[in-house]
């Protein structure tokens, strides 16, 4: 899995495009000037503000001084306000090569790699021999997922520097993502050759050595360079991606906080926290990363579909779309969103709009095990039983082991509370044939009691109880009496009344969400649960295959 890998490329990057011109003739800018070459970055920011607001700068001084307050931005890694400097610059002077390269610069470290291609290849036609345009749209390329394009333009630019140990490093990467690890090493080694202490390219074999699953051996490589400088960001964050993938989430989650504190404008840093936190179930703290990468980088698609995910689990189905449909607006390609936005469909009780979603985000990636087990738990919905098979039985066959609400256990409890008993049955007998976990026996006896077998549900619960006589939740009796309310939940939730989750008590929400459906259904409003408000759950059901 590749993220923000060339993470380490861009603080590089920065640096190889800073102007080497003298100093200002005006005091603000001079001052501007000064800051900027000792690293006083907000001094530097501010002094270029007032000798922009002068409006005593010819248009070539001012185009200048909009570049080096974006340098200032870019270092601090305030991408947008970068950009926005850039963009006043080339409306002064739109051919000039420097500003083109470096807003395309910048634009691939806010990850928006086409608008960086675009900006780089302006950049080649008016400097057709600049190595860092064909190294930069490389690494822009190589971020879009355009391999082969990145390896031709990191080919052209050591055709052009063949000493430059970063772009060997970057092609290294580029071949060991194609699974050439030959070619691969050799790029490695050669870099290492030309700059043995090249921290860049051990951090990008470190990189490497991710991709390859090799996560141990990556978390030594990044471990090393921190041995020798602690505070190398690089290394911190993507020792924390590669701890993420290994299981690790609680390291993974350490590394990420300490990148944030040595970097803390990083948006990308913010989402790969967001994703480790929802692993361990704080989404509280998940949801408030997203917001901040969102803040950072309003175009990063990722992180929009990210917090609609949190969306959903909170129940704030509109807020989802929404997301979603910013996400699909700046990533049209992106398959999360469209799940997603189909979960929140689901919530809304709109199955159909759920399914085009999943259906699109299987096109958008055919091995997306959650779109094909959210579309068949649709499917089931919407009575389409031999669609639901076919789709479940494809996403457990996909599922991975960092995926364990996608397996037969789960698609045995959702289709028992869907109240589509007779395929719940079989995917429940699958499951508890391994495992006879008390929740996976309870599924079973709960669908048995739909089908009418009240007597093989008492002994199923018997059984478990037994086995569990701790937990009295599921003692026979208080379990086959708390049936009638758990299916009515399932089916108010499927029907986009949420219930606060299915746990067989009326509480608050199911009581509210009863009376929502009494009322849109012309049935007396008291909030209970009859054997009428059931009937008239199933009959609104889908009744014909979709």
């Amino acid at each position: 899995m590749m993220r923000k890998w060339l993470g380490g490329c861009f603080g590089l990057a920065v640096l190889l495009i800073a102007s080497s011109a003298a100093a200002e003739d005006l005091t603000e800018c001079r001052r501007g000037y000064q800051a900027l070459i000792t690293n006083q970055l907000d001094l530097a920011i501010a002094s270029y503000g007032r000798c922009i607001e002068t409006g005593n700068l010819t248009q070539q001084r001012r185009a200048f001084a909009h570049y080096r307050r974006a340098l200032a931005h870019a270092r601090k890694t305030d991408l947008e306000p970068a950009i926005a400097d850039m963009d006043q610059a080339l409306r002064l002077s739109p051919d000039d090569p420097t500003f083109l390269l470096a807003r395309g610069v910048f634009h691939q470290g806010n990850l928006a790699y086409d608008r960086a291609i675009a900006d780089l290849t302006r950049t080649l036609r008016l400097a057709p021999k600049s190595v860092r345009a064909y190294y930069h749209r490389g690494l822009a390329y190589h971020g879009a997922g355009q391999i082969d394009n990145a390896i031709a333009d990191y080919d052209q630019a050591l055709r052009l520097g063949p000493k430059l140990a970063d772009v060997y490093s970057a092609r290294g990467l580029a071949y060991a993502q194609k699974g050439m690890t030959e070619k691969a090493n050799a790029d490695f080694d050669h870099a290492l050759r030309l700059d043995p202490n090249n921290i860049t390219a051990q951090t990008i074999r470190g990189k490497a050595h991710r991709q390859q699953g090799s996560y141990a051996l990556a978390i030594v490589s990044f471990t090393q360079i921190l041995r020798r400088d602690p505070q190398n960001t690089a290394a911190l964050y993507n020792r924390g991606l590669a701890y993420a993938e290994s299981g690790e989430h609680d390291k993974a989650i350490a590394d990420y906080t300490e990148t944030l504190r040595l970097r803390p404008n990083d948006a990308e840093v913010y989402y790969s926290r967001a994703v480790a936190l929802v692993v361990i179930g704080q989404t509280d703290r998940a949801l408030a990363d997203y917001d901040q990468a969102i803040r950072l980088a309003p175009k990063n698609a990722k992180a929009y579909a990210g917090r609609a995910a949190i969306l959903v689990l909170l129940v704030q189905y509109d807020r989802a779309i929404a997301d979603c449909n910013r996400a699909i607006e700046i990533d049209p390609n992106n398959a999360e969103a469209y799940t997603n936005r189909g979960k929140a469909y689901r919530g809304k009780g709109q199955h159909k709009l759920a399914i085009a979603d999943y259906t699109q985000a299987i096109r958008l990636n055919p091995k997306g095990a959650e779109a094909y087990f959210e579309r068949g738990l649709a499917y089931a919905w919407m009575n389409g039983s031999e669609e639901a098979e076919r789709d479940l039985d494809r996403s457990i066959a996909l599922a991975t082991p960092d995926q364990p609400r996608i397996s037969v256990a789960m698609a045995c409890g959702y289709l028992a509370l869907y109240g589509r008993a007779t395929l719940a049955v079989r995917y429940c007998r699958v499951a508890i044939r391994t495992d006879r976990a008390t929740y996976l026996v309870d599924a079973y006896a709960f669908a048995l009691w739909q089908q009418g077998d009240r007597d093989a549900a008492r002994e199923e619960l018997q059984k478990a109880h037994q086995a569990a006589p701790d937990e009295e939740g599921y003692a026979p009796d208080k379990r086959l009496a708390q049936y009638k309310t758990l299916l009515a939940q399932g089916l108010l939730d499927a029907h986009g009344y949420p219930t606060g989750g299915a746990d067989g008590a009326v509480g608050p929400k199911t009581e509210a969400a009863v009376r929502a459906f009494q009322k849109d259904n012309g049935l007396e409003v008291d909030g209970k649960v009859t054997d009428e408000l059931l009937k008239a759950l199933k009959d609104t059901r889908p009744s014909q295959p979709i």
